[in-house]
């Protein structure tokens, strides 16, 4: 590659980054210009760049392609208990064996689901409404991820009263330690900061009611109290509940002491397993099949009215005794939430940062269809601004890693979630409670590991990279609006004297570097 073509790839990795990415795209060259609209849909609308989609909307208007999107059946599959290849009897601890597989799970979920809109907005929920893998253990973040996917194309109502219920954000938030005597406000500020409303739309005296209205919640172990788990009719292991001691009394003998769970051995036997984690041996004849692994306990969320506030309360205007589903409702209710929540839509669909009065005004239009999602995203996706802007926000670190692992066509299996943790996104692994700034995108950083990730790939990690054309390159990628800069990169590799096995591998790296796949 020659010397005048290469600074710009260079400066992908120092302070240069800002001014590189945004006057690259006013010089466009217009590709294939009977796929552009649909593959500019596609790149906002899902996160995995389908060139199959694309294809099948490219012969629809933009009002019948979005309704093609819509119209798809929900995915309904959920978490699922996930299968190990463990020696008979192995026993492991859940955190750290199955630590992540849950958001393998989703992220693969996100790159090969048969609903792409749907697994978009359950990651666009997933950016403001936080919480840690690391509070309330991995079943917490599999009912959250469900919670997100079963109702990402719902009701926002329905999606924000049950996400004040999930075991992870309870614990992340410490809601479990709040009570009417000892009230925490966390849940409350970030509810209405964060969740909801936003800043200035509240007051401290709001903050304290609402604490006050959220106390009382807890999480809990589940009783499984008389339940077994079988395979293939045979009991592996069964759930009973603990039992003290008895002294003989009345001519009966003696009881010992019984643990909660028991595992069930060869002889027939329900013995205890100190981690408690257990492992079905499927074959019964040392065969090293997957064993199942559960878990011994399910955390639950309840309310405690002992430990709740049971008075009246002013919050937001009105007086009255407060649950958490009549605050949700509240906050619901409040014009600057319908604004809030349809800003943050509209960038994230758009890359448009609405006015303070147009996001007031398309937030009124909102809470006029109920909070219901799919006619604010048809809205959004069928208005002019989203044909009139191109590359205009950064691809996050989830969403560029999306879109690079379909475009090279790496199998479901190879989704790794410690690659997406290294593009600075890690699911559930936010840097605070607000979650990932936007502007962290396009941080020197973030553009160097992202260059490490593409020139990473090989043949052994990639089913495509033998495409040779640069056409075909920039098809998979989704690009059909690119910068004359980065054609001229790209024809600079067709210059060198490398051999051409090398020139496509390079082809990749430029085309996966370049400003307009940082870009949505």
């Amino acid at each position: 590659m020659t010397q005048a073509r290469t600074p710009w790839i260079v400066k992908l990795h120092g302070c240069h980054i800002f001014w590189v990415v945004f006057l690259y795209t006013i010089y466009m060259a217009d590709r294939n210009p009977e796929l552009r609209s649909a593959a500019q849909l596609v790149r906002r609308a899902t996160l995995s760049n389908s060139q199959a989609l694309v294809k099948s909307l490219a012969s629809l208007s933009r009002a019948q392609a979005v309704d093609s999107l819509l119209a798809r059946p929900l995915d309904t599959a959920k978490v699922p208990p996930f299968l190990l290849e463990l020696k008979p009897k192995d026993i492991v601890t859940y955190k750290r064996t199955n630590k992540g597989k849950e958001l393998q799970w989703w992220a693969q979920k996100a790159i090969f689901s048969t609903n792409p809109l749907q697994e978009r907005m359950a990651f666009f929920f997933h950016t403001f409404l936080t919480s840690h893998q690391s509070s309330g253990g991995n079943i917490g973040v599999g009912n959250q991820i469900d919670l997100f996917r079963a109702n990402s194309l719902g009701n926002f109502r329905t999606l924000l009263k049950g996400f004040l219920k999930n075991t992870t954000l309870i614990v992340y938030l410490n809601a479990n330690t709040s009570t009417a005597k000892n009230p925490n406000e966390n849940l409350a500020r970030e509810l209405m900061e964060l969740f909801s409303l936003g800043v200035g739309n509240y007051s401290e005296a709001d903050v304290r009611s609402a604490a006050l209205g959220l106390s009382g919640w807890k999480t809990a172990y589940a009783d499984k109290k008389g339940s077994n788990v079988t395979v293939d009719g045979t009991v592996i292991f069964q759930y009973r509940k603990a039992k003290a001691a008895q002294p003989a009394k009345d001519g009966k003998e003696a009881q010992k002491a019984e643990v909660a769970t028991h595992r069930k051995e060869d002889d027939g036997t329900f013995v205890k397993d100190p981690k408690g984690i257990y492992v079905a041996d499927l074959d019964g004849e040392g065969n090293h099949k997957p064993k199942i692994v559960f878990d011994q306990q399910t955390l639950i969320s309840e309310y405690d009215p002992a430990r709740g506030h049971q008075e009246a309360e002013t919050f937001l205007g009105e007086s009255k005794v407060w649950t958490l589903d009549s605050i949700a409702d509240r906050v619901c209710d409040h014009p600057a939430t319908h604004a809030r929540i349809t800003s943050l839509l509209w960038y994230h669909l758009a890359g448009v940062r609405l006015s303070k009065e147009k996001a007031k005004t398309e937030g009124s239009w909102w809470a006029s269809q109920d909070l219901e999602m799919k006619p604010l995203i048809k809205r959004i996706l069928n208005d002019p601004s989203l044909n009139e802007t191109y590359y205009s926000r950064p691809r996050s670190g989830f969403e560029y890693y999306c879109a690079a692992f379909s475009a090279i066509g790496r199998k479901q299996e190879q989704v790794s979630t410690s690659d997406i943790k290294k593009l600075g996104q890690g699911l559930y692994e936010p840097p605070n409670v607000a979650g990932w700034p936007d502007d962290r995108w396009l941080l020197a950083e973030s553009m160097l590991q992202r260059s490490n990730f593409a020139f990473g790939i090989n043949k052994t990690n990639s089913t495509v990279l033998t495409t040779p054309e640069t056409e075909d390159i920039l098809d998979r990628c989704g690009l059909y609006e690119i910068g004359q800069t980065s054609l001229a990169a790209i024809a600079d590799v067709e210059k060198s004297t490398l051999s051409d096995e090398e020139k496509t591998f390079l082809r990749w790296r430029v085309i996966l570097n370049s400003p307009e796949f940082h870009l949505l």
